[in-house]
């Protein structure tokens, strides 16, 4: 089933879609409202991801256009996944020392810096090596090896989070002035142009992602008040003004067109489902390739890290499936849910474990973060990042990875740079003691 017999099937029977939706939505809440934290925590972002995926199942079980052992592998897994984040997820890690280290403060200016001319550059080249990603038919073609367009696609994606988060610490914390405050309203500047002409919806998200981890590992916010009342007072705010960018996006794709471009929303809105659809009528999902489990997982890894050249390793699960319904060669596809992965590689009850195993991972993060607030800032950082992109295990478990193995590599890079900088300043600081002490 493609796009449009989906689409088609919705409009013939919307009113039972309309019962899937509420059904899946409600069924969510009643699960989930304990640990319910703000509406800009990327993980809840996730779970209404997977409640429109739900509806799609169910809809299309209860239209019969797929078969019942498909919805009680999906219903398994999904269970299975929100039963082991729920087991770990609650609470904190008990940490007994702070962690910090001399000259932190400069250190903290010296990294803003060291990321943003980063981002900047490699923005910059970006747009001179590939063009501006606005007006790509496909913005895959990023991550492609070819002009070194996948690392810099990498460096881009971890040096905006890190830069991201240093703004909220500057602007929010120290409240800095003069030359250094007008920087950073420079930098911030330059952030919000590219995500607009990067064209990437998911981009805007960024922001409201990395202000919901900032108030909860930041220590002075937690300190002085109580730190979910902050982002309840502002979330709101936030995540429409972010939803209202994404919108202005799908407006100009659509050439101007507002009607045209709220419709191409809602129809991305319904796309976080479209895996599903693609996969279970008709039993496509039986005819994917199920070799290399191993390799399909940590696909990116054994790609960048050169173990198995590119062409040895399977392709997105995505794309495959995508290529089955629609005949082009433009690189898109939906996204790798964890369930459709688990029951490809691992089979009906490996997928459940599958699962169970990634809520855990998730469980286990996001506690991590509630308890990040005794370390210094570059850990804090690096626990924002991986709770942004680990919360997207249940909706894109392959993408995730990538992310993850992106901040591995580019991220120790940034800091390396980072204490050679400081090095240097600390022996000018000094030489200057030295010869004001003559």
């Amino acid at each position: 089933m493609n796009n449009w017999d989906f689409l088609e099937l919705v409009v013939e029977h919307l009113f039972p879609f309309i019962f899937s939706f509420l059904c899946a939505i409600v069924s969510y809440w009643l699960l989930l409202k304990r640990y319910y934290v703000s509406l800009i925590d990327p993980l809840f972002i996730s779970m209404v991801a997977s409640s429109i995926g739900f509806s799609v199942v169910l809809f299309m079980y209860i239209e019969r256009a797929i078969e019942l052992s498909y919805l009680l592998s999906y219903l398994c897994t999904q269970l299975a996944f929100l039963f082991a984040f729920i087991t770990i997820g609650r609470g904190k890690f008990v940490l007994v020392r702070t962690v910090h280290f001399k000259d932190e403060d400069i250190f903290n200016k010296i990294l803003l810096f060291v990321s943003s001319l980063c981002y900047i550059i490699f923005q910059l080249l970006l747009y001179w090596t590939r063009g501006i990603p606005l007006f790509m038919e496909s913005r895959l073609e990023l991550f492609t090896d070819s002009a070194g367009g996948g690392f810099i696609a990498r460096v881009l994606d971890v040096s905006g989070i890190v830069v991201l988060y240093l703004l909220f610490y500057f602007f929010c914390i120290k409240k800095t002035k003069g030359l250094f405050r007008t920087y950073l309203f420079i930098v911030l500047f330059f952030v919000f142009i590219s995500y607009v002409l990067t064209g990437s919806k998911s981009a805007f998200l960024s922001i409201p992602f990395v202000a919901f981890v900032f108030v909860l590992s930041t220590p002075e916010l937690i300190s002085k008040r109580n730190n979910r009342s902050i982002l309840r007072k502002y979330d709101r705010k936030i995540l429409l003004f972010s939803i209202s960018i994404v919108v202005l996006l799908f407006v100009i794709r659509n050439g101007g067109s507002f009607i045209e471009g709220f419709v191409s929303f809602l129809s991305r809105m319904l796309g976080y489902g479209d895996v599903y659809w693609y996969a279970y009528p008709n039993g496509c999902i039986e005819s994917l390739n199920d070799n290399s489990p191993f390799k399909a997982l940590f696909l990116d890894f054994l790609g960048v890290t050169r173990i198995y050249e590119w062409k040895d390793l399977p392709h997105v699960l995505g794309i495959d499936l995508y290529l089955m319904h629609h005949d082009t060669d433009v690189l898109q596809g939906p996204n790798s849910r964890h369930n459709i992965f688990g029951y490809v590689y691992f089979g009906f009850y490996g997928s459940i474990l599958f699962s169970f195993c990634l809520g855990l991972i998730v469980g286990v993060v996001r506690k991590a973060l509630f308890s990040s607030s005794n370390f210094s800032i570059i850990i804090r950082i690096a626990i924002a990042y991986l709770y942004i992109n680990v919360a997207s295990f249940e909706t894109d478990i392959q993408l995730s990875l990538q992310k993850v193995d992106s901040m591995l590599l580019v991220y120790p890079i940034l800091i390396i740079f980072s204490v050679v900088c400081l090095y240097f300043v600390r022996l000018k600081m000094k030489n200057i003691e030295f010869y004001a002490s003559k």
